[in-house]
């Protein structure tokens, strides 16, 4: 099992490079897929691209890294208060749909 330390370290060595020239560690310009050697995964670029957005404009420290996967989960509530809401059409329901997700331990 990869430790959590390794995986974050991986994570954020991607998209500082990206951030600071454009390239990941392997020099393929704005990659479709990141590949993590270390751990033999490949991931999806959004979540890399984020991170890089944030590091252009904040300096590389553990916050800014957390940033945006904070703000994907706050955007993922939102977004469930307001699905529950179309399709109950009672605040309540779509409060305690919100809720149950916010509380989920896989969200955070």
């Amino acid at each position: 099992m990869v430790s959590s330390n390794f995986q974050r370290i991986c994570e954020t060595i991607g998209p500082a490079s990206i951030a600071r020239t454009g390239h990941d560690l392997d020099g393929r310009f704005l990659p479709l897929f990141f590949r993590m050697e270390e751990l033999n995964w490949w991931y999806q670029p959004t979540l890399f691209y984020l991170i890089a957005a944030v590091l252009r404009v904040a300096p590389l420290r553990e916050g800014a890294i957390r940033i945006p996967t904070a703000a994907i989960g706050v955007l993922d509530v939102a977004l469930m208060y307001g699905l529950a809401h179309a399709i109950f059409r009672d605040r309540r329901t779509a409060f305690v749909a919100a809720l149950l997700l916010a509380l989920t331990p896989a969200h955070f």
